[in-house]
């Protein structure tokens, strides 16, 4: 972990030069590596036969205006089982020009959907229907006549839209899922003066709330699936009824949501988000702008080239001639304004980039609001429009009057033994030694390097460290509030024991300084300092040495009785064993063993009792207990049955001798 907290330190101070950090208006658009990532994932999905991926490929490949054929071999292969996988193929095929015939199955399936009273499931049967119509497929429109009257029923009077007819529950995308059924479906020409009525009264005659709806929607969760899909429904509506409308303000707030979401993960999420842009794009109302500063221009100095800001539309194209004037800039606390009604120049060769000389008007480093003004030059959907954009200018940092001094303590007071001097980014003049009971005192001052002022960094601090010794340690420099010396003490007196560990030796020492308003942090090599301490290192224990090897103690065996006595019992046994053996054979009193199956139950009895005896030998000579127990427990559940059926032989042969 050597540094460790030196690398994560130096990482939060380096700071670009100007950044955007906050915006009004919409100031990201969909760019060419967004486009990149968008076309990858729909060429992945253009190779799958699910229903849902191949139409947000083919979505997708039709909003950026590429070629979709490429659909084409999965939608041959692809199910229209259900609504869902045939509303998606036949859109996809649709979309792709792809030569696809229906299926009568595949367009049943699509009616019972259409005409069922949950909104998903009507959304897919009336889209891939609209869809099998564009591939050459016989419609049947009047099957569809109740579907209008279904869906208003599902609109509230908030502009909400409930999952089905039978539940309250709603999802925010739905009002959007409304307005693009009701807008199909007057394509069909299905309606009667009934349908007429209720598309007029509960779907066009409440667009008011559901926009409404939408507005709340934005200054709490929205979605880009809400978005797209109301932007998608509010668009096939105009169609109907142009006066079906959205306010510029409620377009600008879409525009700058979805392009703030552009970076989709997934093949699904990109073709939604493209839906809702190309519908923000191609809006008949009014469309929204993008001023935005290009990526390459976060880190602008003095000398650097002028500011670049670029007027264009949500996927970055040219999107109408236009004069872009800088307002005012007002720095951060709000009581300085440097500049007001400057005009930005046009470049001559991109129609879409203007260029400011931000530094011509000497700004101090610190962060600005700028605010521009954009009038289009063509009068109709692109509309004059205020932006703000905050931007922080930079300035470079360095280091004057750096002091290293080595101090003792005497009767309470700190007293200066030693001191050396450093010229930035020059190490000092001269090496120093500190004893264990000293403290060092490094001091320095900060300058702004474009102004020459003196300058209150947010962040300074001290690194002591040693690679010999695997030591490093932080000290925090501050400043008093009626100086600019920045001033660090490394308390070598208080730390010897629990930093140093009495190890004494070189030590490397380095200042750092940074600031979110400079356009890169100092790390400055002061110097190196020798510790010399009384009392003797510590020995670094080691946690990962080998440990001492363990030696397992087992109990010591009990006593047991001499070989002599165990065998002579062993031999008593046997005795009276070889005894009884002997006694039924002389004897040869076999009267009344079973004849027939029952001698054949006996013989394997007996058999099992011998190889039960047979295990006990083997424990003495070779088993241990559990295997003992082990083969004791297989030959015991038969000797009970096998046992039984012997037992009821014997009896029946004693009854068959005494009749």
């Amino acid at each position: 972990m050597k540094g460790a907290l030196f690398t994560l330190l130096s990482l939060c101070l380096l700071a670009s030069a100007i950044a955007i950090e906050d915006f009004t208006g919409v100031t990201e658009s969909y760019g060419t590596a967004d486009r990149a990532h968008a076309l990858s994932l729909a060429k992945s999905a253009s190779t799958s036969t699910r229903g849902v991926d191949l139409y947000s490929a083919a979505s997708i490949f039709q909003s950026l205006g590429e070629d979709a054929s490429s659909v084409c071999k999965g939608v041959s292969k692809a199910s229209t089982s259900t609504a869902e996988e045939a509303a998606s193929v036949f859109s996809a095929a649709a979309i792709a020009g792809c030569k696809v015939s229906p299926s009568a199955s595949a367009l049943e399936v699509l009616y019972s959907a259409a005409t069922s009273r949950e909104l998903a499931s009507i959304r897919h049967g009336v889209s891939g229907l609209q869809a099998a119509k564009s591939l050459g497929a016989k419609v049947d429109a009047s099957r569809l006549q109740d579907v209008i009257s279904t869906v208003a029923d599902m609109i509230d009077e908030d502009g909400t839209v409930s999952n089905s007819a039978d539940s309250d529950e709603f999802e925010e995308e739905n009002a959007g899922i409304a307005l693009q059924i009701a807008a199909t479906l007057v394509g069909f020409g299905s309606l009667d003066d009934i349908e007429t009525s209720k598309l007029n009264e509960n779907i066009i005659g409440k667009f008011g709330m559901m926009k409404k709806h939408m507005a709340d929607v934005m200054e709490e969760d929205p979605s880009v699936k809400s978005f797209s899909s109301f932007l998608a429904g509010a668009l096939a509506m105009h169609a109907v009824d142009n006066s079906i409308e959205l306010d510029t303000d409620q377009l600008d707030v879409m525009a700058e949501f979805l392009t703030s979401r552009r970076h989709a993960g997934t093949v699904e999420g990109a073709a939604s988000l493209l839906k809702g842009l190309k519908a923000v794009a191609s809006n008949p109302w009014s469309h929204p702008t993008v001023l935005s500063v290009e990526s390459s221009e976060l880190s602008l100095t003095k000398k650097s080239e002028k500011l670049r800001v670029h007027f264009t539309d949500v996927f970055s194209n040219f999107i109408s001639p236009a004069s872009v004037t800088l307002v005012e800039a007002v720095k951060e606390d709000g009581e300085q304004t440097i500049a007001r009604d400057v005009a930005l120049s046009a470049d001559g060769k991109d129609k879409t980039l203007y260029l400011l000389d931000f530094f011509r008007f000497q700004p101090s480093a610190g962060f600005y609001t700028l605010t521009f003004h954009v009038e289009p030059e063509s009068d109709g959907l692109v509309i004059p429009r205020d932006v703000s954009i905050t931007v922080k200018v930079a300035t470079s940092l360095k280091i004057e009057e750096a002091t290293v001094a080595v101090r003792e303590v005497k009767s309470g007071k700190r007293v200066q033994v030693n001191e050396a001097k450093a010229s930035f980014p020059s190490a000092m003049n001269k090496a120093l030694v500190a004893k264990g009971d000293n403290d060092i005192a490094i001091s320095f001052k900060v300058f702004d390097g474009i102004a020459n002022t003196a300058f209150k960094a947010e962040q300074a601090v001290v690194r002591v460290y040693s690679n010999e010794h695997d030591v490093e340690a932080i000290f925090v420099a501050s400043t008093s509030s009626n100086s600019d010396v920045v001033t660090a003490t490394v308390a070598v007196s208080l730390l010897s024991e629990r930093v140093f560990k009495y190890r004494g030796g070189e030590y490397k020492v380095e200042v750092i300084v940074g600031d979110s308003r400079a356009d890169k942090a100092i790390v400055w090599a002061i110097g190196t300092v020798k510790l010399e301490f009384a009392k003797a290192a510590i020995k670094e224990s080691n946690k990962l040495a080998p440990l001492d090897v363990i030696v397992h103690q087992f109990r010591q065996p009990e006593k047991r009785p001499a070989e002599v006595i165990s065998m002579a019992f062993t031999g008593v046994i046997v005795l009276a064993f070889a005894i009884f053996v002997v006694k039924v054979m002389t004897t040869g009193n076999f009267r009344l063993f079973p004849g027939g199956m029952g001698s054949i139950f006996d013989l394997m009895f007996h058999a099992i009792l011998a190889a039960m005896l047979g295990v006990l030998v083997l424990y003495f000579f070779q088993f241990n207990i559990f295997e003992t127990l082990f083969y004791s427990a297989i030959l015991g559940l038969p000797a009970v049955f096998i046992g039984n059926f012997a037992l009821s032989a014997i009896a029946t042969s004693r009854y068959a001798h005494s009749q």
